[in-house]
C-alpha cells in the first residue's frame, strides 16, 4: 500500500482488545513482530494456554494435539493440524 502511514503497535493492541471483548477466540495481532505481545501467539480460550508461539508470520512451536485439542483442558481447537513429521516432510 502507498500514501498510508504503518499501523501503530497501540492500534492494533486496542484493535485486538476490542475483539476479546466482542466474543472472538482467537485473536491475533502479530503483523508488527516483537510489538504485540500476548496477541503474536494463539491461546486456549478456555485455560490461556499458549497453544502456537509465533514471531510475526512464523510458528516457532504448537502445542495442539494432532486431533486438534488443547493439551491443557482438552479444548476442541478449530483448525487443520499436524504432527511434528508431518512439518518435517511437507504436506502430501
Amino acid at each position: 500500500m502507498r500514501g498510508s502511514a504503518d499501523t501503530k503497535p497501540e492500534a492494533l493492541l486496542r484493535a485486538a482488545e476490542i475483539g476479546e471483548e466482542e466474543g472472538l477466540r482467537f485473536v491475533y495481532a502479530g503483523n508488527l513482530t516483537g510489538t504485540t505481545g500476548r496477541f503474536e501467539d494463539t491461546r486456549c480460550p478456555s485455560c490461556t494456554r499458549t497453544l502456537v508461539r509465533r514471531r510475526g508470520y512464523r510458528v516457532l512451536a504448537h502445542e495442539i494435539t494432532p486431533g486438534g485439542e488443547c493439551p491443557g483442558c482438552g479444548l476442541e481447537i478449530p483448525g487443520i493440524w499436524w504432527t511434528d513429521a508431518t512439518v518435517a516432510r511437507g504436506p502430501a
